[in-house]
């Protein structure tokens, strides 16, 4: 039953007592019906609508989104999501008239629960794996691999400088086709993360990692390991928050604010907080 209809019906029946109270119908039994009417059913009608409909409305702005660990775009800090991703996403969503509710987990599995329906959002997922990934994408991936100090490797020329060696990638990470369909490594071992990654290539156990530039600069920042980039760039991907596809009107409200972020300029207010430099900089630096 909609709830225009149960409004109307309470709108009539409300006119319908204030009609009774100001005729001269006789008092009896249809008074008394009339009494009822106005004491009970009408208030009792009215919560019942409003309560659904105040209910129905929060529901529809309230959208769960999950995030994997990935300093500085997204993390936990003091019980809260933080980051550049979360930071754009959560005032692009509230342009929109949507309310986030972050959870965190391990790459792997928030892609296997976003697939399954169990989060309505997911941040930073690519168009080749997702088809409803919002665009114009505002987060970068500056692909890179990572070597230790001592490595020999000044700079990246080709896969096949690690030709017959063992390199590490994180499981379920969007790579490049070129690295997937590469077939002359000695061995290709998956990680959980990042930092796993990193160790391994500290500690000498891989001849090299591929990551990420931003996120694995902080990462060494953070553990002192004795690793360094090899540049140029392997590639640039741009990363989005993801929509269920039951979610399309949602897609486009948050793709028209997302837009007006970028127009005015805030994108890359938020990179100058975070890195030091614009959005366009990055771009420009590492296309």
């Amino acid at each position: 039953m909609g709830y225009t209809f149960l409004i109307s019906v309470a709108y009539n029946l409300s006119l319908d007592v204030a009609y009774s109270r100001n005729s001269n119908i006789p008092i009896g039994l249809f008074d008394l019906g009339q009494t009822l009417k106005a004491q009970i059913f009408v208030p009792l009608l009215f919560t019942l609508v409003f309560s659904h409909l105040f209910a129905s409305e929060s529901y529809s702005k309230t959208l769960s989104v999950v995030h994997t660990e990935w300093f500085p775009y997204s993390y936990r800090s003091e019980g809260k999501s933080s980051g550049l991703s979360i930071e754009i996403y959560t005032e692009a969503l509230k342009r929109a008239g949507y309310t986030p509710v972050y959870t965190q987990r391990p790459w792997a599995r928030a892609l296997r629960e976003f697939k399954a329906g169990k989060y309505d959002l997911l941040v930073d997922g690519s168009n080749s794996t997702f088809p409803n990934c919002a665009q114009p994408a505002p987060i970068t991936w500056v692909i890179n691999y990572w070597v230790h100090q001592e490595s020999t490797h000044t700079e990246f020329t080709g896969h096949g400088q690690f030709d017959d060696k063992i390199v590490a990638y994180v499981r379920d990470y969007d790579y490049p086709s070129s690295f997937n369909n590469y077939k002359a490594f000695k061995l290709k071992t998956s990680v959980p993360d990042d930092t796993t990654g990193l160790i391994l290539v500290n500690k000498g156990r891989v001849e090299a990692f591929i990551g990420d530039l931003l996120n694995n600069s902080e990462l060494v920042k953070q553990h002192n390991f004795n690793v360094r980039p090899l540049l140029p760039a392997i590639e640039l991907q741009m990363l989005s928050l993801c929509f269920s596809p039951k979610l399309l009107a949602e897609r486009y409200a948050f793709e028209a604010s997302l837009k007006s972020m970028f127009e005015e300029g805030r994108i890359s207010e938020f990179y100058q907080q975070y890195f030091g430099y614009t959005y366009q900089e990055l771009i420009r630096n590492f296309h």
